[in-house]
């Protein structure tokens, strides 16, 4: 998939456990060496941007939250994916995982 120069929703509407699954199954594309990790594909050098993930409150009907939004390495193979403009990303957490109020009356 080439994502030079867009931006990109890596994954949305995930539990945090299938996030983390999703970034280390992305991982076993790339192999370790001793400077760094490569790309199993094409053997050029991965490297990373930033993921901006927004953390979304499970019970609520679409994707809002008490936007907070977490930042993690997201690697990436130039030469097979290309560098994105953006990612970003969301996952939905119970809302007693981020102790939130919920003053809202869900009619």
């Amino acid at each position: 998939m080439s994502m030079k120069g867009k931006d990109v929703t890596v994954f949305t509407s995930l539990s945090a456990d299938e996030a983390n699954k999703l970034l280390d199954d992305r991982q076993k594309s790339y192999e370790k060496t001793e400077d760094g990790y490569r790309c199993r594909t094409c053997g050029e050098r991965i490297m990373q941007t930033t993921l901006y993930i927004s953390i979304h409150i499970k019970e609520f009907k679409t994707c809002a939250g008490p936007g907070r939004v977490l930042t993690v390495n997201f690697p990436y193979c130039p030469n097979c994916e290309g560098e994105p403009r953006t990612a970003r990303a969301c996952v939905h957490v119970p809302q007693a995982e981020w102790g939130c109020s919920n003053d809202y009356d869900d009619r």
